[in-house]
């Protein structure tokens, strides 16, 4: 019990440092997305050989599990050889995101007019006469998704923002439980 709630202190400490930090350089938060995906598909590509290897003495294994272990350790190591991929990779997730705010925005708008005309269809009578919430909240995606399209620096450094805060939340949590495994 002491051992769990010394970890989770100094992890929450960590964790709400670390969030600090990502806040201050959002920029540099965001931009090191692209090395922890590459990171992170290098370690499923280790782990998913490895665990085959050793469970193919024992057990029925199939061989899809070696080749999305091959390919993940070939997609790892061609990000993270090459700076210009890291980039490539961080610049996609903000179009994505961009675009994905354009296309939820246009969705928004769609529904909320649907409820306008004819709510009691779908049985969502309590919602018809605040169908502008709607209407409003997909126009503000919309020109979020836009402007980020037109600019994706801004969307950047606003991810960058998000990932420290969830951090930071991470962190406060943790240390709550640490606190919490004190009495």
């Amino acid at each position: 019990m002491t051992a769990r709630r010394i970890i989770a202190g100094i992890v929450g400490v960590l964790l709400i440092l670390g969030g600090f930090y990502c806040i201050m350089t959002p920029g540099l938060t965001y931009f090191s997305l692209g090395f922890f995906i590459g990171f992170s598909m290098l370690a499923d590509g280790i782990a998913r050989t490895v665990n085959w290897f050793s469970m193919r003495e024992t057990h029925k294994t199939s061989g899809w599990v070696l080749a999305s272990g091959i390919i993940s350790l070939v997609f790892g190591l061609i990000i993270l050889s090459s700076i210009g991929m890291q980039i490539s990779v961080d610049l996609f997730l903000a179009y994505l995101v961009a675009f994905w705010l354009v296309i939820l925005g246009g969705m928004r708008i769609a529904h909320a007019i649907m409820f306008r005309n004819g709510a009691k269809e779908y049985g969502m009578e309590f919602i018809s006469g605040k169908w502008w919430i709607g209407l409003l909240t997909g126009i503000l995606l919309l020109l979020v998704g836009i402007v980020s399209v037109i600019n994706p620096t801004a969307l950047i450094f606003t991810i960058g923002f998000m990932i420290g805060f969830a951090i930071l939340i991470s962190g406060i949590n943790m240390l709550s439980f640490a606190i919490a495994w004190m009495g």
